[in-house]
């Protein structure tokens, strides 16, 4: 089985683009101030070139985009669509949201800012979740309380349903930095479809415990569509709490 060294984190950084960098500082500053795991990890740029500069630069570990609509030479929409095109998520900021283009479909923050009014929006998209999917609530309950130390500011989301580890990672996979399900969540091969999405969807740390020989599980997650498995990290079952609470340690300080 894999070891809990051979853990490596993936995207978890954030790029803030405004020409004012005032602003720009600004909004860097508050975010690490209020998201202690993004300090060293918010990165700003002061012009549309020096964002497409930085999202070439620092694709393999930004995650998250936050950009002005309104800038010279090369504008927000040209930065989003860059960095949507890398697989980021992406926020806008305008005065007006007519300016944004349907198609684009982004979340949109009114200039002024006004941070009691929009940091609530802005933490939907930065406070980490770690997903655990298992159909025993035992073993979720158990789980929370061995790891609540480790967990800092992030979210412990415990799933019993395989259905409702979909619907998460739906309608937010940017937020989960850690997911970790039961290979028979529900059926026999349920957890292949809840790594498989997890790993599709770019969450940087992902796991699965189960009985079954390594190969045989990433056999079946490539026939599920997942061609690279190097980072499912796969743990013995019966996993025990103290299992579990090793990993979860080790993982969420690298994230």
């Amino acid at each position: 089985m894999d070891t809990l060294e051979s853990i490596q984190p993936r995207r978890n950084e954030i790029l803030v683009v405004d020409d004012h960098t005032g602003t720009a500082d600004t909004i860097t500053s508050i975010i690490e101030e209020e998201f202690p795991h993004l300090a060293g990890r918010t990165h700003a740029a002061t012009s549309g070139q020096e964002a497409l500069e930085k999202l070439d630069a620092l694709r393999e570990r930004l995650r998250f985009v936050l950009t002005d609509f309104r800038m010279p030479i090369i504008d927000g929409i040209a930065v989003a669509t860059n960095a949507r095109q890398r697989g980021m998520h992406v926020m806008m900021m305008t005065g007006s949201e007519s300016d944004i283009p349907p198609a684009l479909s982004c979340a949109v923050l009114r200039k002024p800012l006004d941070l009691n009014r929009d940091l609530p929006t802005i933490a939907r998209f930065l406070r980490p979740i770690i997903l655990h999917v298992d159909d025993e609530i035992s073993m979720l309950n158990c789980t929370r309380r061995a790891t609540a130390k480790y967990i800092g500011q992030k979210e412990y989301v415990p799933v019993y349903h395989e259905a409702d580890a979909h619907k998460i990672l739906d309608a937010a996979h940017h937020l989960v930095c850690l997911a970790v399900s039961d290979w028979t969540i529900d059926t026999q091969d349920g957890g292949a479809d809840i790594v498989a999405k997890a790993v599709v969807n770019g969450i940087p740390t992902v796991a699965v415990y189960a009985s079954h020989d390594p190969t045989d599980i990433r056999v079946k997650l490539a026939a599920k569509g997942v061609s690279d498995t190097t980072d499912v990290k796969v743990l013995d079952k019966p996993c025990d709490i103290e299992t579990l609470q090793a990993f979860f340690r080790q993982a969420t300080m690298i994230q």
